[in-house]
């Protein structure tokens, strides 16, 4: 009779729509009905109240999966979602741009599921569903977290040792009565609290403590069979279902000094730290590389993955036949010493832009190298592939002062410093230019990411600075692929100054991604204004396969016609034009012109 009463209140609640849904992938927008997104609400089921829960990238993909679409998951902690930076300068977000060049044939759809501190329990939790959506390929970077992550063997939120646990928590958390139950306890402590605030903390704060995890103690070893069987099954559903998989082989910055300091610098990883520091300056690189491993290993603060972490990866990686790029050993090529540290990171493990680029490229090259993409590679110099990609860079000031801000609130707050005041942290932020003002908007939530940059954006066009309105504009078109009216509002604003090349930039991406009349029309327009009437043609006639109804198109491709001297065909599309629109601005004039018999005969 209770199971009854229990099973009956529980339908009731789901009639009712109470509560958090945790369905993994959700409806993007009405607006965006055919797209798919990670569920905003889905990390609430990995962490208690008392966090801020970190929230993921709204990448979307189609609901029916495009055939001519190649699609890539990202999955990992904050590494993999591109943190401190917004995800356009993730690896993912390298990746994806990379790829369109070089595989010109193929739509790319590269959705980063990466979120700050979830952990293996986060991916093992979605795979099946992640499965479900047919990828091409799945990219895994991560490890970092599993001691302080969510569900994490040392989390100052809700620590768990065993996969067994972590099922039976996830299984509750979806159930309406225990949600019910949750608030109803949130509540009633809200009302018996004194109602003061209590100061802000980083999400690392939160997440930590003062939890000391020794090498080799118990949750040391829960921490590393934890993420070593979660990425067992992980792998294992990927290899059943056909979907390949490349991981990357962990790395952090050796050049941070032990986070346990914060608690005591008489410890034994500070000891050899200090042993590796003094073999860098004696000039014996080798040994120090091995001193500094072994202290970050050491480090008792574990937000570093230990090596054994990265053991796991490869080993779980060689038991399904799945690859792994070393991205230790490429960022360790890219430092004078050999020893990763802030020059390619921008604290203990995050990379810096060049790192994630650099990532990136190693994951690109292991695509061709095993040849997962079929389709037609492009013949362009790789060189003049990266150049013309840092040129296109998705990120400007605004985003280099907010990561800025971000940065500093990091490193100087727990693990980083003792006793810190995130509110005198940001207060102590000197504010010199409209960017710097933005991103402390966006940084305290005053304005969003998307509205400070279109707000620069037209600070720049009223000032005629076309090509940095360009640039703020291409930060939201590359962060939202997908919304055409981005592209159609700046090549529209772009053309009402006559800046057809800028506009040019614009709707060569709309065309690629999103062909149609619009974006074949207005590169036609484009080709004409700088003369190339060949060009103009091709596209305008492109324009004219999707919709018949424009007069302005052929407007334009009589005026194209009537420059090349094929006077019959730019006649044919001037009456095209006239038969539309009798009173369309010049046709009329043009349409007699063209019928002088002294022109038809030329």
């Amino acid at each position: 009779m209770a199971l009854l009463i229990l099973v009956l209140i529980e339908t009731g609640l789901r009639i009712a729509n109470y509560g958090n849904d945790y369905t993994t992938f959700v409806t993007l927008s009405p607006q965006f009905d055919d797209l798919l997104t990670l569920n905003p609400d889905l990390p609430k089921k990995f962490f208690s109240e008392s966090v801020a829960v970190p929230s993921p990238i709204k990448d979307a993909f189609y609901r029916s999966k495009k055939a001519d679409s190649f699609r890539i998951f990202v999955l990992g902690g904050s590494s993999a979602a591109g943190f401190p930076y917004i995800s356009n300068v993730s690896f993912g977000g390298f990746l994806k741009r990379k790829l369109e060049v070089l595989y010109p044939s193929r739509n790319f759809e590269v959705v980063n599921l990466g979120i700050s501190a979830v952990n293996s329990f986060f991916m093992r939790d979605i795979i099946e569903d992640v499965l479900d959506q047919k990828p091409d390929l799945i990219l895994i970077y991560a490890g970092h977290n599993e001691y302080y992550g969510a569900f994490g063997a040392a989390s100052n939120d809700i620590a768990v040792h065993s996969t067994t646990a972590a099922d039976i928590i996830l299984t509750l958390r979806e159930l309406k009565i225990y949600q019910l139950l949750s608030d109803m306890i949130s509540w009633t402590t809200s009302i018996f609290s004194d109602g003061r605030e209590s100061s802000p903390r980083t999400l690392m704060e939160s997440m930590v403590g003062e939890n000391i995890v020794e090498k080799d103690s118990d949750v040391y070893t829960t921490g590393i069979n934890n993420f070593r069987a979660n990425l067992d099954q992980i792998l294992g559903e990927c290899s059943r279902s056909g979907v390949p998989v490349i991981l990357g082989g962990l790395t952090s910055n050796l050049m941070q000094a032990p986070l346990q300091n914060i608690i005591s610098d008489d410890n034994k990883s500070n000891e050899t730290y200090m042993k590796g520091i003094n073999e860098i300056e004696e000039g014996n690189l080798s040994g120090a590389y091995e001193s500094l491993i072994e202290a970050k290993d050491l480090d008792a603060l574990r937000f570093r993955a230990p090596s054994e972490m990265n053991e796991a990866v490869f080993s779980m990686a060689e038991k399904y036949n799945f690859h792994v790029v070393k991205i230790d050993s490429l960022f360790r090529s890219y430092s004078s010493n050999g020893i990763p540290g802030y020059n390619i990171f921008t604290d203990h493990l995050h990379p810096g832009i060049k790192g994630y680029k650099l990532m990136a490229d190693l994951y690109v090259n292991e695509i061709i190298k095993q040849n997962i993409i079929d389709a037609g590679i492009s013949s362009v110099d790789t060189k003049k592939i990266d150049i013309y990609l840092a040129g296109e860079i998705p990120y400007t000031k605004l985003d280099s002062a907010y990561t800025a801000i971000q940065l500093r609130v990091l490193l100087n707050s727990y693990p980083f410093k003792k006793n810190t005041d995130v509110i005198r942290i940001l207060n102590d932020v000197n504010l010199n230019s409209l960017t710097d003002s933005l991103a402390m908007a966006i940084v305290t939530n005053k304005l969003t990411w998307e509205a400070a940059h279109k707000q620069l954006a037209e600070y720049y066009f009223g000032r005629e600075m076309y090509d940095k309105f360009y640039l703020e504009i291409n930060v939201l078109i590359e962060n939202k692929p997908y919304n055409e009216n981005l592209y159609r509002y700046a090549a529209d604003k772009l053309f009402s100054r006559q800046e057809y090349n800028i506009a040019g930039r614009t709707l060569v991406k709309l065309n690629r991604r999103h062909p149609g009349a619009y974006s074949s029309k207005m590169l036609g327009i484009v080709a004409y204004e700088s003369k190339s009437y060949n060009r103009a043609v091709y596209f305008l006639n492109q324009s004219l396969k999707y919709s018949t109804d424009d007069p302005e198109t052929y407007f334009r491709l009589s005026a194209s016609y009537y420059q090349m001297k094929e006077f019959e065909k730019a006649l044919q599309n001037i009456k095209n034009c006239i038969k539309l629109d009798p009173d369309f601005p010049n046709a009329d004039k043009i349409y007699h012109s063209l019928t002088l018999p002294d022109q038809i005969q030329n």
